[in-house]
């Protein structure tokens, strides 16, 4: 019998945490207590004032995909190494089409992070800024 590593799954969210979203943590929280590793991405921090008790119980870590800051140079610093460690980058750059350069940078980002944390499955729920990284 052959051992696997365990699945390791990104969830990308467009804010978390979110107080409105309970169903989201209720999924993660099934997820970890089946062994699944999650680790959650959000493009944005969270606003809300409060939260559910349940996002307590959650252990996956959280990285905010943050871009106030970022400005051309950035931009074209994480372009250039993206281009040096994905294969085809540069050809494949036209397919993301008229996003924008901040869900540009995210997407960066989010595969440069997957990549080195060895995330397989990426999984967003709605047709928002987050699916579109």
């Amino acid at each position: 019998m052959t051992d696997f590593p365990p699945m390791r799954v990104g969830y990308v969210l467009k804010r978390y945490p979110r107080y409105s979203e309970t169903f989201i943590v209720n999924e993660i929280l099934a997820h970890e207590a089946a062994g699944l590793e999650i680790e959650i991405f959000s493009l944005l921090a969270p606003n809300d004032t409060h939260f559910q008790d349940a996002i307590a119980r959650v252990r996956a870590p959280v990285t905010y995909l943050r871009t106030d800051d970022v400005g051309p140079l950035e931009l074209w610093s994480a372009l250039c190494e993206a281009g040096t460690v994905f294969p085809d980058f540069w050809q494949k750059l036209g397919a993301f089409g008229e996003e924008g350069a901040f869900n540009l940078y995210r997407a960066i980002l989010l595969a440069q992070a997957s990549r080195e944390r060895g995330i397989r499955h990426l999984h967003a729920h709605f047709g928002t800024a987050a699916t579109s990284v």
